[in-house]
């Protein structure tokens, strides 16, 4: 799958990534960014043809992909219609992964873990701090609010998505809930 992967980054074609684990039906849609040895990073576009975050899932969970079909051409022609500002490139001199968690610890995005557990756990928070080894995150829950710190083996990590409507709607909740003023965390926009 990599040189596959590797001949579509930039290359302005959707890309559809099917995955044996996740709640997205399956399958992610969108750019292809970077890919290495371990990871692809997707620029993602939902059914509605509209951005949809960035996520970076791990190449040994991808099992097909597809490209240039129906459904991609269909998502390609309501995309090309609708403003997209949102930029991030990899930092060539880190891996894929560094690059990704820099990105969202800089800009202070909410980001949601899949970990490699029996029932696919994802965790939702701010990044605090990371290792090669651990990620270490302050935690979001369903509702907004802050839930403790949680340190995650970044080797049982499946994919990490920021600014997916899903991350927008709890930092948004998060914002609201006086998330700003509680010292856990001050969000930066």
């Amino acid at each position: 799958m990599y040189k596959e992967l590797f001949s579509h980054i930039n290359d302005g074609q959707l890309v559809s990534l099917f995955s044996t684990s996740g709640d997205d039906n399956g399958f992610i849609v969108g750019f292809i960014l970077g890919v290495s040895e371990e990871s692809v990073l997707i620029k993602e576009v939902d059914q509605y043809g509209s951005f949809d975050g960035f996520t970076l899932t791990r190449l040994n969970d991808i099992y097909r992909i597809a490209y240039a079909g129906k459904y991609e051409n269909k998502l390609m022609k309501l995309y090309s219609q609708k403003k997209d500002n949102n930029v991030f490139m990899p930092d060539a001199r880190r891996s894929l992964e560094d690059s990704f968690l820099l990105f969202g610890s800089e800009n202070h995005h909410l980001i949601s873990v899949l970990m490699n557990t029996e029932n696919g756990e994802t965790v939702s928070g701010y990044i605090d701090s990371f290792t090669s080894e651990n990620l270490i995150l302050n935690c979001i829950d369903e509702d907004g609010q802050k839930n403790g710190k949680t340190i995650i083996d970044r080797g049982q990590i499946i994919r990490i998505a920021c600014l997916s409507a899903y991350e927008i709607m709890l930092s948004s909740l998060y914002e609201q809930s006086g998330g700003m003023r509680d010292g856990f965390h001050v969000p930066q926009r």
